[in-house]
């Protein structure tokens, strides 16, 4: 039985560290015309952590800004995000500041509706929902030849296009939890009290048994979605414990690619793919191994057959990884289920496995 897609996820994450070292206590940031007032209201984990942002009342108008320093590595993946809530302001915006790439520009979120106003000049901006009107807001980004440091900026803003704001003591937000890492992407939370924390990948061992795989014929099938679209391998297959002899599903090195293969002995048996697909949605997917009968089936789709291919002999395949069989290819990203069947389903079963 296949879990309904509404359920939750085993969330799989590689290494990561967090390089502000305050996470939560943001009155000792540099800024300007702010006042800041820390551990003000309950925070996304539930305790009285989050701070307000405002506005220093001092009248007319002028940029409200908390900003934190840092170094960095030349051409480089960074990734900056902050939760953020609506108090008398709907927009926040997020600004990379002295960075040859890119540039001072800024990307804007409105944490009313919980969208992406725009993006900045060179980042890529994401916003997620945390419930109780708490939103994640993240801008990735990637430093130039030349970068070595520079500072990150969190505005108000009252409109979503500028951050001139008025001084009259109701321009504010609610902030909580920065966060800034080498990825292309945000990792989950990795609070901070002084010095940097890194959180170790994750890892799953014991995910299956031997005894319910079948060499010869079978189905496996996963319910994924990967954390970036960020041109990495990321795999989870049925193998021997090497590359040789595997049945894989891989989100390849292109944008959005999808393929699944089959490999015995070193030697390719089937090659299926497809781009029609989001890899950072949650898609069903499952591959279907046979002799002279392999299918990838995609949301209830066959997207792609081979009919000319061998199989393995009994008691090859004795285990089931989040990599590409031998340790690489890591799958970072969200898991509902993973499963593997010993016979080849029909088609109308797969229909049925895969519908979303």
């Amino acid at each position: 039985i296949i879990p309904n897609s509404g359920c939750g996820s085993w969330l799989w994450e590689g290494q990561s560290t967090n390089l502000v070292t305050y996470s939560e206590l943001f009155s000792g940031y540099s800024g300007s015309n702010e006042v800041v007032t820390d551990n003000s209201i309950s925070s996304p984990d539930g305790t009285i952590t989050g701070a307000i942002l405002s506005d220093d009342n001092s009248g007319g108008t002028n940029i409200v800004q908390i900003f934190y320093n840092v170094t960095v590595d030349v051409s480089s993946d960074y990734t900056l995000s902050i939760f953020a809530k609506k108090k008398d302001l709907d927009f926040i915006a997020l600004r990379i500041g002295s960075f040859t790439t890119p540039s001072t520009d800024q990307s804007y979120f409105n944490l009313n509706l919980g969208t992406v106003v725009s993006e900045g000049s060179g980042q890529t901006a994401k916003i997620e929902n945390y419930g109780n009107g708490w939103f994640r807001c993240s801008v990735t980004f990637t430093t130039d030849v030349a970068d070595t440091s520079g500072f990150l900026t969190v505005r108000l803003s009252e409109n979503g296009s500028s951050t001139v704001v008025d001084m009259d003591n109701t321009s504010n937000i609610y902030i909580w939890g920065m966060q800034f890492e080498k990825q292309s992407y945000a990792t989950s939370y990795i609070p901070t009290e002084g010095t940097t924390v890194t959180r170790n990948q994750d890892v799953c061992t014991n995910g299956g048994s031997a005894a319910l795989i079948n060499s010869t014929e079978g189905v496996l099938y996963a319910e994924i979605a990967a954390l970036a679209d960020d041109s990495t391998l990321k795999s989870v297959t049925l193998s021997d414990g090497t590359t040789a002899n595997r049945v894989i599903i891989n989100y390849s090195n292109q944008s959005n690619r999808l393929t699944a293969d089959v490999r015995v002995g070193a030697v390719g048996q089937a090659f299926m793919q497809t781009f029609a697909y989001t890899i950072t949605d949650f898609n069903k997917i499952a591959i279907k191994y046979k002799t002279n009968d392999f299918a990838l089936w995609v949301n209830g789709t066959k997207v792609a057959t081979d009919t000319n291919g061998s199989t393995f002999s009994s008691g090859v395949l004795n285990q089931i990884n989040f990599n590409n069989g031998s340790g690489a290819e890591i799958l970072f990203g969200k898991t509902k289920c993973l499963s593997v069947w010993k016979e080849a389903l029909s088609d109308t079963e797969l229909a049925e496995l895969t519908t979303i």
